[in-house]
């Protein structure tokens, strides 16, 4: 398993666009389809929802649906990005 805390995975300097990029990487990285993350979520899968996420202009809950597709894979990787997201927008 990866070390992912030893990792510098990503900058936050652009925003919504970052995390979108960081996910898409996540994804391609580890196999997925937008397919795969839409049909977990929904039984109409729909992968425009994520695709628009992956670009920095999805809505909140599809985000969310996308972590939650994260966190049943790899939920190592989505502790370390929550914690980087909160200690770059000064929460710690």
């Amino acid at each position: 398993m990866s070390n992912y805390i030893e990792q510098e995975m990503f900058s936050w300097s652009s925003g919504t666009h970052a995390m979108g990029e960081v996910l898409k990487k996540w994804r391609e990285e580890k196999g997925f389809s937008l397919y795969s993350i839409a049909k977990y979520e929904n039984e109409q899968p729909r992968t425009e929802l994520f695709k628009n996420v992956e670009e920095g202009r999805g809505s909140m809950r599809s985000l969310l649906m996308y972590f939650d597709f994260i966190g049943w894979k790899d939920r190592e990787f989505l502790h370390v990005l929550l914690t980087k997201w909160w200690k770059q927008m000064g929460f710690e």
